[in-house]
C-alpha cells in the first residue's frame, strides 16, 4: 500500500464515519424535538411561524433551530421583517397554531 492509497483509504473511512455521525445527530435532535412545521414559537424578542427546521451542534448535543416568518404580537405577518432563525434553546413557549 502506497502512502497515497493509505491517505485515500483513511479519508474514505472518515467521510463514511462523519455521515453516520450526522445521521445519529439528526435522529437524536428529531426525537427530542417538541415542535413541528407550522407551529408558532416565541423567544425573548420575537415570534415566528416555523417554515423550516435545521440542525446544529451545541456543547456536543444536536439541537433544532427553527426558521420562519416573523409575526407581530397579534400573530399577523410583520410588514417590516421577513424570515428569522430561532435557536431551539431560546424557545420560551409555543403559541396557538391558528393564525
Amino acid at each position: 500500500m502506497t502512502k497515497e492509497d493509505y491517505k485515500k483509504k483513511l479519508s474514505e473511512i472518515r467521510s463514511e464515519s462523519n455521515k453516520k455521525c450526522d445521521k445519529v445527530h439528526i435522529e437524536y435532535a428529531d426525537f427530542n424535538n417538541k415542535y413541528e412545521l407550522g407551529d408558532i414559537l416565541q423567544d425573548h424578542h420575537q415570534i415566528i411561524l416555523v417554515n423550516e427546521i435545521k440542525y446544529t451542534l451545541h456543547n456536543g448535543d444536536c439541537i433544532c433551530n427553527y426558521r420562519g416568518q416573523v409575526l407581530t404580537k397579534k400573530l399577523k405577518p410583520h410588514k417590516n421583517k421577513g424570515f428569522e432563525t430561532m435557536y431551539g434553546l431560546n424557545v420560551e413557549r409555543k403559541l396557538n397554531k391558528n393564525i
